[in-house]
């Protein structure tokens, strides 16, 4: 556990390089403390891989990466499929997706908990929940039994959301059900092996 200034460092977004300098009789410290969060808009101008180094994504007009508790929004408008990779595990604050357009996940898994976010803007409703709000489909088949998916809610208003085979989904305290909502335009599919068995599943 590393300090600085009393305050633990948080080894999820923070971190502590070392380097000797001045013919290794200086010790330097460069502590990479965290950035604030934003709402980070999806383009894959890059490639194909949702990481935390390319800049896949859009902040206001600017190209970005995405960074750690930053929310997620998928809103191509265009009819077109896209198989997202995920790489490793990625911590995010809400995730939403909207448009016509179909996305694909593979890969890694989902950890959707704003508690680790800094400065998020308050304007954003989609916090801590997997909105489905366009008129596409978004196929989970990321995760699995022993790195599941973790969140506590999702809302499938419209479009089609579909799970995948082995997914693992779990809520974020490890113990209850994740609560599932599906609006009047919304569909739920669980495709091959998949149970919904640890859902709360409300048919509005």
């Amino acid at each position: 556990i590393i300090t600085i200034n009393g305050q633990k460092l948080d080894d999820r977004t923070q971190a502590v390089t070392a380097n000797f300098i001045n013919d290794g009789k200086t010790l330097q410290l460069v502590v990479y403390t965290p950035r604030n969060n934003f709402e980070k808009v999806w383009t894959g101008v890059e490639n194909n891989i949702w990481d935390t180094t390319t800049e896949n994504w859009n902040l206001g007009s600017a190209k970005s990466d995405f960074y750690f508790y930053d929310a997620a929004l998928f809103n191509l408008n265009d009819g077109s499929k896209n198989e997202i990779n995920i790489a490793g595990k990625i911590l995010l604050s809400g995730m939403k997706v909207e448009g016509d357009a179909d996305y694909t996940f593979t890969g890694g898994a989902l950890s959707i908990d704003s508690s680790g976010s800094r400065y998020l803007p308050e304007d954003i409703k989609y916090k801590d929940q997997l909105v489905m709000a366009g008129s596409g489909t978004l196929t989970l088949k990321n995760g699995s039994s022993s790195d599941p998916n973790v969140l506590s809610e999702i809302i499938v208003s419209s479009g089609t959301l579909a799970i995948d085979g082995d997914v693992a989904v779990k809520r974020k305290n490890g113990s209850a059900k994740v609560d599932v909502n599906v609006g009047q335009n919304g569909t739920l599919l669980a495709l091959g092996e998949t149970s919904l068995g640890n859902m709360n599943v409300t048919i509005n």
